[in-house]
């Protein structure tokens, strides 16, 4: 997936900060953040090829809550698509269309995006649900 737009260089001492602040910021009830914070993956998502995907998955899940079409066919959609998108960022990133500190960027930002998710979805899961078996 070749990128049109210029990527700002990975900077080692900017993702240190990042990583501090991380640590040091308590979860505010809304979204603040800068411009920059996931730069790479921002330009990723803005390719043609990226807005496709995401908009299958979404009607794959408009599907399934709309009740047009079967759980597990739009829930296979949804994977199909998922899979090929993630799949044209590794043949990317393999063939030598990122450089190496791009896909550390790349590797960076998407860390951090899932170690969030990851510590939310633990507090979920871990919380007693009155009435569940």
């Amino acid at each position: 997936m070749a990128s049109n737009t210029s990527l700002p260089p990975y900077e080692a001492d900017a993702e240190k900060s990042y990583n501090d602040m991380e640590k040091a910021a308590t979860r505010p009830a809304t979204c603040n953040h800068t411009a920059a914070e996931t730069a790479h993956i921002d330009a990723q998502l803005q390719q043609p090829s990226a807005k496709a995907a995401m908009r299958k998955l979404s009607a794959a899940l408009a599907n399934i809550a709309d009740n047009d079409q079967c759980t597990k066919c739009a829930t296979e959609s949804a994977t199909m698509s998922l899979t090929s998108f993630l799949r044209e960022i590794h043949d990317a990133k393999k063939s030598g269309q990122w450089s190496k500190q791009e896909q550390k960027a790349f590797k960076t930002e998407a860390k951090g995006l899932f170690k969030g998710m990851k510590g939310d979805m633990k507090e979920a899961w871990g919380r007693k649900q009155v009435g569940v078996a």
